[in-house]
Formats: C-alpha cells, structure tokens, sequence
C-alpha cells in the first residue's frame, strides 16, 4: 500500500497552537479537550494512507479549487493533494467563514 507524504503548513501549525490554547482555557472537562486533539491528530495520521477519504471542496461550492476537507468533529481539515504529497493547509471550525480563511473569497 502507497503511503503518502504529509506537509504541515504553517498556518494549519498555527491553527493548532490556538486550538490548543483555546482548550487550555476552556472549563471543559480535560478528557473531552483530549479527545478534540487525538481525533484531529488521528484524523490527520489517516492522510497518510488514504488521502482521497476527504471530499472534495468545489463539490460543495462554486468557487473552483483544488482543496480537499476531512470532517474532524466540529472541525475541518483542509488539505491539497499533488502525486504523493499531501498538503494540509488549515484547521479550522466548520461552522466558521472557512471560505474566507482559506482566501477563495
């Protein structure tokens, strides 16, 4: 089975950071922030083999592009794929402006 090579960006780094620093002071319990974190991690490990589990973007808006998205919970993953690279550009909240942080608008 082909594995894929996965890049971090570094805005998906700095999104993480503040995800992090968002749970770190939040009164949630500290079991669910761990589970927050280990499903994006787990989730981020899966491109690695199956790059193509993520739908594709311009499936959902008319804007033409070539991102790709991996529901984490409440979550979203973007991502590019080009021969056996991934690339993952962002993490952010689904129920934010994504298309606005991923700059299509």
């Amino acid at each position: 089975m082909e594995e894929y090579k996965v890049i971090i960006g570094r805005e998906y780094i700095q999104d993480y950071e503040d995800l992090k620093l968002y749970l770190d002071n939040s009164s949630m319990y500290e079991s669910n922030k761990n589970k927050i974190l280990n499903l994006i991690d787990r989730d981020l490990d899966r491109l690695k083999i199956s790059p193509y589990i993520g739908a594709r973007l311009d499936s959902r808006i008319l804007i033409p592009n070539d991102y790709r998205y991996l529901v984490s919970g409440d979550y979203l993953q973007f991502y590019k794929i080009s021969n056996n690279i991934v690339k993952v550009y962002r993490l952010v909240y689904a129920k934010s402006d994504y298309l606005t942080t991923l700059k299509l608008l």
